[in-house]
């Protein structure tokens, strides 16, 4: 019976099972050239290196935007020898490594000697990873599922956060009186400290935001229950709009957060001189307000955070917004503006878009036919 290869087995973040027989040193990666591809938008196109000396196997990173993890310790450029059962994470990609079956044999009595802290520490990782996975799976709850169909406009969204878990927010509730409220913020951290004060603001919307007059409103009650609880340096940016699917004018309040954009039926690109503020949690008392405009047939607007804009390519050159306006104006619709961008924004930066958090929402008033 022939040895079997050390392999890597996918356990999460792949909706399609990937094992990676490791049969000589080579690249692994997105790029369709590296010797072991990962396709995945979190995986960098050269993301890490595997050397192979005989039943040796070392993982190197090669400098990827999203790091590489060994039982949940980042590793650097040094090479990490791995041992049967360690967690490998490559971006948001968690593999178990499989030593070759003679090689679990042969090194049996060593291991025996040296195990007691690396089986200690793959238990840890794979909790930490089962609780990782519990908490997206949470947050994914917190924010919407699905757009709402209101009659007389197309809404769309992207929503994807760099790690497991993260710091932007949206939600799209729909209000008394014919109001349809748009929310979209970002926290200035990513991971678990990002995500923590996400679900905080996610609370104070359910708890005030069907009682408050307008968006500024809302907005100074966030700032008010979040600046006790906000660590020092930290802040938080948010947009609200009120808008009435009747009369058609929206009602923005900026807090700190970059104002949408307009493109109108003719397909022109309005960057709007709102002023956005300051974030929460930069005073107690911010002095917030209503915003007015209206929309006219065949206008969208969109909202993002600063994924967007900031996304970065390999040789860390922005996205930008001549890209992002260029995508809005061939854009046929709020959906296939949202997809659009999106994809335009994945092909120019490849994994390290996942370097920050990134929402898009896109609103259109549609044309009467």
């Amino acid at each position: 019976m022939s040895e079997k290869p050390p392999r890597l087995k996918a356990v999460e973040g792949l909706s399609e099972d990937l094992v990676i027989d490791l049969l000589d040193s080579g690249v692994l990666g997105r790029d369709p050239a590296a010797d072991y591809r990962v396709e995945h938008p979190t995986v960098s196109r050269k993301h890490a290196e595997i050397k192979i000396d005989g039943h040796k196997v070392e993982l190197i990173d090669l400098g990827s935007a999203n790091g590489s993890r060994i039982n949940g310790r980042p590793i650097s450029r040094s090479a990490h020898l791995l041992g049967h059962g360690d967690l490998v994470q490559l971006g948001q990609i968690l593999f178990e490594y499989e030593e070759a079956v003679s090689a679990i044999a042969e090194t049996r009595r060593q291991a025996l000697a040296d195990t007691a802290k690396p089986s200690q520490d793959a238990r840890k990782a794979k909790m930490l990873a089962s609780d990782m996975r519990l908490a997206r799976r949470i947050q994914f709850r917190l924010v919407p599922d699905k757009a709402p169909q209101i009659p007389g406009y197309e809404i769309a969204f992207s929503y994807l956060p760099a790690l497991a878990i993260g710091g932007d927010y949206f939600d799209i509730t729909e209000l008394p009186n014919n109001e349809l409220a748009i929310t979209i913020g970002d926290v200035s951290g990513k991971g678990v400290s990002g995500a923590l004060y996400m679900v905080f603001v996610s609370a104070v919307l359910r708890a005030r935001l069907h009682n408050a007059k307008g968006p500024a409103e809302f907005l100074t009650e966030v700032n008010r229950r979040m600046c006790p609880i906000l660590e020092p340096g930290m802040f938080v940016t948010l947009s609200t709009m009120f808008l009435n699917t009747e009369t058609h004018v929206c009602r923005l309040a900026l807090a700190g957060h970059n104002p949408p954009v307009l493109r109108s039926a003719s397909k022109k690109v309005v960057e709007m001189g709102l002023d956005p503020g300051y974030p929460i949690g930069a005073s107690e008392t911010l002095n917030i307000r209503d915003q007015r405009l209206q929309l006219a047939p065949g206008d969208s607007m969109l909202f993002t955070t600063d994924g967007v804009e900031e996304g970065e390519n390999d040789a860390k050159e922005p996205f930008g917004t001549t890209r992002r306006n260029q995508a809005i104006r061939e854009a046929s619709g709020a959906l296939d503006m949202n997809r659009r961008l999106r994809t335009e924004l994945l092909e120019f930066c490849g994994a390290d878009v996942s370097s920050d958090d990134l929402t898009i929402i896109a609103v259109e008033r549609l044309l009467k036919g």
